[in-house]
């Protein structure tokens, strides 16, 4: 354990680091400071680096560590009381949701802000950026129409916090020099049976009329919640394809960069598709009778 609190300052500058480059993946990091030195310890340190970056105006930065303390904290504190992985996430992201828009909140009250307006401004000055470095899929975008996609922002980046939390967690462990066990693997994750109804009613409200605005707005927010949903679903997919055929690194990053990065919308798909098709029973199933015909 000795050994491992000299890693923590380490563990604390990457944080940093990744927080002003990347902000989701901070959470990594993080979650090794948190076996580390424990829930109260974690909780204290996470606030006071919330603080300080919020008394110098580092807005942006506040807001990454105050809510990333709180998902892995409350992720942490689900796990260890016997939840499952899908539980423990599911939940862990609601608090630190319910935590982070109170924190705006309160914030704009007591600074008597326009949150819209304070919004829309800094959608525009990332949109400003974008179109700099012309990123296509920013291009004529209006920051008055993303302002209304906020709710869901905030979501995804809590769920893709808690991803490269989990996924970064094996490699950064056996560099501490601890042995993770995790009941759950992250390739047999899938959404509940009832979220395949979500996402339909979520689509079909995005094509309703103007004059129906508001339900447009909150259906296309739970749409973009449940296509990252159902992109984790296809991510397992395929990582249950890696393992089952014993695929080559080689090859398994090229479909890493085809699938993941290029082409993430087709990963929802077969996240969607494998409620009915069950793909990972196929490949399980495929598999066995590969291995027959060989012996």
């Amino acid at each position: 354990m000795q050994n491992n609190s000299l890693k923590v300052p380490v563990l604390i500058l990457w944080s940093l680091v990744l927080a002003v480059f990347t902000a989701f993946l901070s959470a990594a990091p993080m979650k090794a400071i948190r076996t580390t030195v424990g829930q109260g310890v974690f909780c204290i340190m996470g606030l006071a680096l919330c603080a300080s970056f919020f008394v110098v105006h580092f807005y942006v930065l506040a807001f990454v560590f105050g809510a990333q303390t709180v998902l892995i904290a409350s992720y942490c504190e689900f796990e260890e009381h016997g939840l499952s992985l899908r539980q423990s996430a599911i939940l862990s992201v609601f608090v630190a949701s319910l935590v982070s828009a109170s924190g705006f909140f309160l914030w704009g009250a007591f600074e008597k802000k326009n949150l819209f307006d304070v919004f829309s401004g800094w959608i525009a000055v990332f949109l400003s950026h974008a179109s700099a470095l012309k990123i296509p899929i920013f291009e004529g975008l209006k920051p008055d129409v993303l302002v209304y996609q906020l709710p869901s922002a905030l979501v995804i980046f809590l769920i893709l916090s808690l991803a490269c939390a989990l996924m970064l967690e094996k490699p950064i462990s056996r560099w501490m020099g601890m042995i993770r066990k995790r009941n759950t693997k992250l390739a047999e994750y899938t959404n509940p049976d009832f979220f395949i109804w979500i996402l339909i009613l979520s689509l079909l409200g995005t094509f309703l009329n103007s004059a129906a605005r508001p339900v447009q707005e909150v259906s296309l927010n739970v749409l973009n919640i449940s296509i990252l949903a159902y992109f984790f679903q296809g991510l397992g997919v395929l990582g249950t394809y890696f393992e089952t055929f014993q695929t080559g690194l080689f090859w398994r990053l090229i479909w890493i960069v085809i699938l993941v990065i290029q082409l993430p919308i087709v990963l929802s798909a077969v996240g969607v598709v494998d409620y009915w098709l069950e793909f990972r029973r196929l490949l399980m199933k495929k598999a066995a009778q590969l291995k027959k015909n060989r012996v």
